[in-house]
């Protein structure tokens, strides 16, 4: 006689074909609002094992040549998202490189990139496993890739690696990294699979506290006659040409253009210690 399959054999078959495949559909990486929290702790017998803390943050895109990139930490690092694979440039003068690679499965190689902060060096990576991480409601997928036995990393797609979103930068000698928090929209997001979801922001991980930037609005832009600033406190306003002369400069959110050459010209906010907080591209248009 025949015996049956059990009914939750035949569950736990099922739910897993679902995880799998559900983990390969694309999940972005977040473009704002997103906090990396990560560590790098030494391994070897000596110094005794410390660990050092950093985060990063995303805060919007930028444009370069008509490609627009997601800025991390102000800019000091771009990355852009094209058919699952992440590239990334350290500053808007820098070569891009690619740092991520989603498309890949089990066997295949990816030219894995470390960065000792002057060049990038690349290391021949074989993927050894893919899976899929449930990561809040949704499941991601991960790919373990083993750099030529330097190195093993597993790739979390929407999040980077549990290495920390910058795996590049580990020195990869003795030093290993950690990604210790991921948040998005305040809300932190467990990686350890279990789905667990908290509100917050990982920034008091690493004892900072998450500081809201002013929302400076300029308007109407482009504008014929004036120009109203808002959300600003007493800062400094200074209004640039295109080659960089200094036209006007005042404390009034109300700004006379009237008499301004139809053409693009650069507002800038300063502090009151003379720092530049944001500059804004202004359009004078035809009367």
């Amino acid at each position: 006689m025949k015996k049956s399959t059990p009914l939750f054999l035949l569950s736990i078959f099922w739910l897993l074909i679902f995880s799998i495949a559900e983990g390969q559909n694309p999940v972005p990486l977040p473009d704002t609002n997103a906090t990396w929290c990560c560590g790098q702790f030494f391994t070897g017998w000596f110094p005794p094992r410390d660990t050092t803390f950093y985060y990063y943050q995303s805060t919007g895109y930028t444009t370069i040549n008509d490609t627009s990139y997601i800025r991390i930490n102000g800019g000091s690092r771009l990355l852009r998202e094209h058919d699952r694979k992440i590239f990334c440039r350290y500053g808007e003068d820098e070569n891009e490189f690619l740092l991520y690679d989603f498309n890949l499965n089990v066997g295949e190689t990816m030219s894995v990139p470390q960065h000792d902060y002057t060049t990038i060096h690349y290391y021949d990576g074989i993927v050894q496993n893919v899976d899929s991480l449930l990561i809040g409601s949704r499941y991601h997928k991960r790919i373990f890739i083993d750099a030529l036995g330097w190195n093993d990393f597993r790739f979390i797609e929407g999040i980077g690696s549990e290495q920390g979103l910058f795996y590049c930068e580990l020195p990869w000698v003795d030093w290993r990294g950690v990604m210790t928090c991921f948040s998005a929209n305040d809300t932190i997001y467990s990686t350890d699979g279990s789905g667990e979801i908290s509100t917050g922001n990982c920034l008091p991980s690493v004892n900072i506290v998450p500081h809201i930037p002013e929302q400076i609005r300029v308007y109407p832009n482009p504008a014929n006659n004036v120009i109203f600033i808002s959300g600003h406190s007493s800062q400094v306003f200074k209004l640039f040409d295109i080659y960089g002369n200094l036209l006007l400069e005042t404390r009034s959110p109300k700004i006379d253009i009237s008499v301004l050459s139809p053409g693009l010209y650069i507002l800038k906010v300063f502090d009151n210690n003379a720092g530049l907080k944001t500059q804004v591209k202004l359009v004078k248009a035809n009367q």
